[in-house]
């Protein structure tokens, strides 16, 4: 891991105590897969790679470095801006995620690529990016 990564990584930190905050007050209990309560403190989550969370709304994976990727710094360029909450957030552009996917090779990664690929062949014959 290189010392700007863990830069990056510290300072977003940060990022977690408003979100966590805004979870708080979304839902008094918080378990996880296994049914252990997840700790929403910011200090907790700091060093954690990836979140799989299960909400009323549907699934959402959290990955800070997802595969095929160096991280925050190679994907922040290409981010788009969303609100969660009140929270404002970057995600990954499709193209990103679509090459951590096919990185990962994992065997839902590549059952989620013609779909995904799908959506991009979509956004780009409707100018989206």
């Amino acid at each position: 891991m290189s010392t700007s990564h863990l830069n990056d990584r510290q300072r977003a930190g940060g990022g977690w105590r408003p979100l966590c905050a805004d979870s708080e007050a979304a839902s008094a209990s918080t378990t996880s897969r296994t049914g252990f309560p997840l700790q929403r403190r910011a200090e907790a989550l700091g060093g954690v790679k990836t979140l799989n969370l299960r909400t009323p709304f549907g699934d959402i994976d959290l990955t800070f470095e997802p595969d095929g990727t160096e991280g925050f710094p190679d994907l922040v360029g290409r981010a788009e801006p969303h609100t969660v909450g009140s929270v404002p957030v970057l995600v990954a552009a499709l193209a990103e995620v679509i090459r951590s996917k096919t990185a990962a090779g994992r065997q839902k990664d590549l059952l989620a690529l013609p779909e995904l690929h799908e959506i991009a062949r979509r956004n780009q014959a409707n100018g989206s990016a």
